[in-house]
């Protein structure tokens, strides 16, 4: 029994793992001279082997004659930017079969160099009774504190409708019917898909002046918590940024709890490449 486990798990190892691929940025551009580095997994040996080549001028590179139980691809230029965390992007799929004519296609971010950015993190509530809370995108201080005017001429309103308005501690998790609106004065948002690794640059239009999600009793899948991360664009297109907005709508006595964090180019740029060193303060 021992030596058939061996034997099969030699066989995982000794699979042929050929592989074509190229590299392009976010245009569609070849990225000529990236360094590949190949990584071979094994499912017998500890020790992964590393392998590393370079892309031609057409962007194109190559892994052949190698065998093992996975190759795992990972592009590395200065200048350009890989998430190599989504891990079927860097993965040499089971059924691929090698062809020079339909390679792997893998996409680098070509940065084109952070702006000013004002990055902010809002720790903070909102009612439970359909009020408006007012937040400023560049100048974030406790609304508990921040003047008036600037609550009111706030560039974020969140507006959240609970029933009941008060929960009951005992009911723990029981679902309760909830909404919550967001709309940006002058400007809007739009949702980043989860496939958007590279939230880099805002696009032009498709902004929706606000966005309301609803949670009654009766949704599948309800939940009382929100999270999600979206562009936006405000003051008739002074500001472009992103940002990631939460609500947590469980709090049993309002107010109840949200936070967001948001980046913001202040320049008119949809330039969104944040650089601590440029930071504004």
């Amino acid at each position: 029994m021992v030596a058939m486990m061996i034997n099969k798990l030699s066989v995982a190892d000794n699979l042929p793992v050929d592989t074509y691929g190229k590299v392009i940025d976010q245009n569609g551009e070849p990225v000529v001279g990236a360094k590949v580095h190949g990584i071979l997994k094994f499912e017998e040996k500890r020790i992964k082997e590393k392998h590393d080549t370079e892309t031609d001028a057409d962007g194109r590179f190559q892994f052949l004659g190698f065998h093992a139980k996975g190759l795992t691809m990972v592009p590395e230029k200065e200048g350009y930017e890989f998430n190599s965390k989504i891990l079927s992007t860097v993965n040499r799929p089971s059924n691929y079969i090698p062809d020079p004519k339909d390679p792997l296609v893998f996409m680098m971010y070509k940065l084109r160099g952070g702006e000013p950015m004002k990055h902010n993190q809002i720790y903070s509530s909102v009612p439970c009774d359909g009020s408006v809370e007012p937040f400023n995108l560049l100048d974030y201080r406790s609304n508990r504190t921040i003047p008036y005017a600037m609550r009111v001429n706030g560039d974020l309103m969140v507006t959240l409708i609970r029933t009941p308005l008060k929960l009951n501690a005992r009911d723990g998790n029981k679902p309760f019917n909830w909404s919550v609106n967001f709309a940006i004065t002058n400007g809007g948002l739009m949702e980043i898909p989860t496939n958007n690794i590279y939230s880099y640059e805002a696009p032009v239009d498709g902004y929706r002046p606000m966005i309301t999600m609803n949670f009654p009793t009766n949704m599948v899948g309800w939940q009382y918590e929100f999270k999600r991360d979206y562009f936006f664009k405000a003051r008739n297109g002074q500001i472009y940024g992103r940002m990631t907005l939460h609500v947590d709508a469980s709090r049993t006595q309002p107010p109840t709890y949200f936070d967001a964090e948001i980046y913001a180019n202040p320049n008119g740029s949809r330039n969104l490449e944040f650089d601590p060193q440029k930071q504004i303060r």
